[in-house]
């Protein structure tokens, strides 16, 4: 017998009966002692089901068995895991991302350091890219439903990092991504 649910069980007593060609017998469990606790999903357990009277007739015996003693203990991840379809559902924040125009003049003296590209890449979200053209923009960052529906603690701060790109194509990034952060709008923190 295979528990082949998605949560443990406990079985404290188990009726069985065997049925054959139209004919019904009780049965006894053998080779099994009550109660077997916490049978993990997927996994079994061996008996030997024997009928109380013998069956006639041809054919392959079933066995029926009474669930009544048998409880099950909730897992309510992985009955989650079991029920949702990803694909379907989303949790997240949008975040607006600023710069300041100063950022992409040129430096006096040090003109192959003036700034043309600032990427800001999100862990769980997106990517945005800022110029002196585009000083502002959006990023959607998806937080995990499952803590939603299953009323954990949401965190809903977000890391990212970024990468500079000055006028001579030098590319400098983030070494780690910054520290967590969760506001909803920001200005982009560079050095110059």
């Amino acid at each position: 017998m295979m528990n082949a649910i998605e949560s443990p069980i406990q079985i404290d007593a188990l009726d069985a009966s065997v049925s054959r060609g139209g004919q019904v017998s009780k049965a006894s469990i053998q080779g099994l002692t009550f109660p077997v606790e916490n049978l993990a999903p997927e996994s079994t357990v061996q008996m030997t089901v024997v009928p109380a009277t013998p069956l006639t007739g041809s054919g392959t015996p079933e066995v029926n068995f009474s669930l009544e003693a048998v409880q099950v203990i909730s897992d309510p991840g992985a009955i989650w895991d079991t029920i949702l379809d990803r694909s379907t559902l989303e949790y997240f924040d949008i975040i607006t991302v600023k710069a300041i125009p100063t950022l992409f003049e040129p430096i006096p003296g040090r003109e192959n350091d003036q700034i043309v590209v600032i990427l800001v890449d999100f862990e769980s979200g997106g990517t945005i890219e800022l110029t002196k053209n585009n000083l502002e923009d959006e990023v959607r960052i998806d937080y995990p439903i499952d803590d939603v529906i299953l009323r954990q603690s949401i965190d809903t701060a977000y890391r990212y990092t970024i990468t500079v790109i000055r006028v001579d194509g030098r590319q400098e990034r983030d070494a780690e991504p910054r520290p967590p952060r969760s506001d909803e709008t920001f200005f982009v923190n560079v050095q110059l």
